[in-house]
């Protein structure tokens, strides 16, 4: 039985905008991690990627602006799921459903994001990687995140009191 994390009831933004920035960094870093190995270990352009970025939010070709774009929507992404994690476990969080749930709440995403809106919005980036691949990476964004949202409950920085105890 995995014992739980310990969180303060009382909401502080400062707080919050420091785990929203961790689990954006963390999460969006890890996806750009992903596209590069793949790139490396395939030939694939990752670069490419990042430009078709820019290109599906009605940008000019570039890897540069489409970094920019994918860690501003990872920090998007962030705020929004440190808000619901703030909501959803009211206080308490086990370590168990947040390494397993965040994983499953970024693989709907990708599901929602691949099949639905970017079939609308670009058709073309659709294709630019496989299935797998893209959803690896969102899977690591959720892993990355559990770890960013883990790694503050324990050490005392972001919305988490230290709880004084070790994690199983």
């Amino acid at each position: 039985m995995s014992k739980s994390i310990s969180y303060d009831r009382r909401f502080n933004p400062d707080d919050a905008w420091r785990q929203a920035l961790a689990i954006g960094a963390s999460g969006g870093l890890a996806e750009v991690a992903v596209v590069a190995l793949y790139g490396a270990a395939t030939g694939h352009s990752a670069s490419a990627v990042a430009a078709g970025v820019s290109e599906a939010v009605g940008l000019p070709h570039s890897a540069v602006a489409g970094f920019l774009v994918h860690m501003l929507l990872s920090f998007g992404l962030g705020a929004v799921l440190a808000r619901v994690l703030a909501r959803v476990f009211k206080g308490e969080m086990r370590p168990l459903a947040l390494y397993a749930g965040l994983p499953v709440v970024l693989a709907a995403i990708w599901a929602f994001n691949f099949f639905v809106l970017l079939p609308w919005l670009s058709p073309s980036f659709v294709h630019m990687l496989p299935y797998g691949v893209s959803l690896f990476s969102k899977l690591m964004f959720g892993l990355s995140a559990a770890i960013a949202v883990h790694l503050q409950s324990t050490s005392g920085m972001g919305t988490a009191r230290h709880p004084g105890q070790a994690l199983a």
